[in-house]
């Protein structure tokens, strides 16, 4: 009887012997938010002094700068490995995550390290979803919870080195799109193991929680703010054709498009009515890379324009927050070559070396004049109809333009989003008009009301 209580006893130590906790905090070059990366990083340091507790600290531009596609992970997780093997956890967050140090190191002295423990805030398709291919809906799959890195994912050592395991064998990806998802289907599909959904990660607080977010207000008083941006200090450009002025474009104009005060829409003929600038290139199906060029050269020698540093395209079935764009922007340096909207990748190897970043046409492209310039420059189609989007990916790789992504930016409907996921930050776009009222998508959900002066089409 003595001996069975000594060996169970001797379990529930190894069990609770949670001594080194190792933390990846998904970053990215933009100094606003590295500002909260760094008060992060403080009070982690001070809480692990507080609690006795061993820790490491990984950030994935900075410790992993030359890692392409770091953001998605799963090319990053052999490199990272080999710092955190001795962890007993891995806790990945965002830089606007919170975390209950205290509270966190109680609960994983419950969880065996030597165990599977692949936990997080479980987010569900309800319907199939065109980012995620339809998974979940077609034969006998069924949908499976996915994380959101911002609320946390906490894998146990032994699990890690599974995931690690498999990686080595994992071809190049083609298109990377929603990171959180295809990181959870990768672990699912050559593993077999489905993230565990639990209330200790939140993307809302409540008492349960251990990691919770908390969304940026870009104020601006906070550091790395105050550019004064305002619809002054923008240009829009909405792509279109002559097929939809009576209709695409009539949305835009009565939409966001009255709310920009620099703004014009170019399509593959003049339509004084619109009005619309023809640029000579040719209308394609898809792509529109030629168009996209002549644009972004445009800008750059439109002299109505020359003091906006912010280049916007949009596609004319993009819904758009000016007001809440001009605020970020705000937090954004204006004298940098920089690209903003929503990230995704192609060609990305197990070893972090191949593919690139690129932002999403339908979500919108911001583009400051100093990538513009470059693009400008350097840049060229390989057909007209390459897609626009990933020529800039490609190019801004090898010019050294990072694409900065903000989940505000969406190149999908709202209705293909989860709830908690579309709800934890004020977005900032939305892409298609299948089956909404534009104008009551547009009022609802993103317009906001902003003490500026004027309108122009130019």
């Amino acid at each position: 009887m003595n001996l069975l209580r000594l060996i169970l006893m001797a379990s529930v130590a190894s069990i609770g012997c949670s001594q080194h906790i190792a933390v990846l905090l998904i970053t990215q070059p933009w100094p606003y938010e590295l500002n909260y990366a760094q008060k992060f990083k403080d009070g982690f340091l001070n809480s692990l002094e507080e609690l006795s507790w061993n820790g490491t600290l990984l950030k994935t531009h900075s410790n992993f700068d030359n890692n392409v596609g770091g953001w998605s992970l799963w090319p990053l997780l052999g490199r990272l490995y080999s710092h955190v093997k001795d962890a007993n956890f891995l806790l990945i967050v965002e830089p606007f995550s919170q975390v209950d140090w205290t509270a966190l190191k109680r609960y994983t002295e419950g969880l065996n390290p030597e165990e599977d423990v692949f936990q997080g805030k479980g987010l569900i398709d309800k319907k199939p979803v065109i980012i995620h291919h339809f998974f979940g809906f077609q034969g006998q799959e069924k949908p499976i919870k996915y994380p959101d890195f911002s609320a946390g994912v906490l894998l146990s050592r032994s699990f890690l080195k599974r995931v690690v395991e498999v990686v080595g064998t994992h071809d190049k990806s083609d298109f990377t799109i929603d990171a959180k998802f295809e990181f959870a289907k990768f672990i699912y599909d050559n593993i077999g193991t489905e993230l565990e959904h639990s209330d200790k990660f939140c993307l809302e607080g409540s008492p349960s929680c251990i990691v919770t977010y908390a969304a940026p207000k870009y104020a601006k008083d906070e550091p790395g703010c105050g550019n004064e941006i305002s619809k002054e200090n923008v240009f829009y450009a909405v792509k279109t054709f002559n097929g939809y002025h009576k209709t695409r474009v009539l949305y835009v104009k009565r939409t966001w498009g009255k709310e920009a005060k620099y703004i014009e829409f170019f399509s593959d003929t003049e339509d004084f009515y619109v009005p619309t600038i023809d640029l000579k290139v040719p209308n394609t199906e898809i792509g529109h890379c030629g168009k996209t060029l002549a644009i972004i050269k445009h800008y750059l020698s439109h002299e109505e324009v020359n003091h906006a540093p912010w280049l916007v395209i949009a596609d004319d079935d993009t819904l758009l927050s000016t007001t809440r764009l001009h605020r970020m922007l705000d937090c954004l340096p204006t004298s940098t070559k920089v690209i903003l909207g929503e990230r995704y990748g192609f060609g990305f190897d197990w070893d972090g070396l191949g593919g690139y970043d690129y932002p999403t046409g339908g979500s919108g492209i911001v583009i400051s004049r100093e990538a513009a310039r470059h693009l400008a420059v350097s840049c060229e189609c390989p057909q007209v109809d390459s897609p626009d989007d990933m020529v800039i990916g490609a190019c801004a790789r090898r010019l050294n333009i990072p694409i900065l992504h903000s989940p505000a930016f969406h190149q999908a409907q709202r209705e293909d989003y989860d709830p908690s996921y579309i709800n934890k930050i004020p977005p900032i776009s939305f892409h298609k008009f299948e089956n909404i009222d534009p104008y009551k998508e547009h009022q609802e959900y993103l317009y906001e009301a902003e003490d500026t002066q004027g309108h122009t089409e130019l």
